[in-house]
């Protein structure tokens, strides 16, 4: 029996998240959405060192996965120097 796949699904990432990547964990006006969703601390700046590592990592794995083509939208839009790309460095 043929195995169901789901990436295009799991691949997708919230605006939130994409926000994120592009300005940065602190800089969002809402708390406790995107990558601060399901954590204690619904604000980066309050959350301990292992929330603030797991977050990172989260978010350098989405970046080397979708920063390709963010940087492509943009460069479209006008945004030369994303959050995610001056910390992570190219995807």
């Amino acid at each position: 029996m043929p195995v169901k796949r789901r990436t295009g699904k799991a691949a997708r990432l919230s605006d939130y998240h994409r926000e994120q990547l592009r300005d940065g964990p602190e800089d969002h006006l809402l708390a406790g959405v995107g990558y601060m969703e399901g954590h204690a601390s619904a604000v980066f700046s309050c959350a301990n060192d292992a929330e603030k590592a797991l977050i990172l990592e989260q978010m350098r794995s989405d970046w080397a996965r979708h920063g390709v083509n963010f940087l492509a939208e943009w460069r479209d839009a006008g945004i030369r120097s994303p959050w995610a790309l001056e910390t992570f460095g190219r995807p």
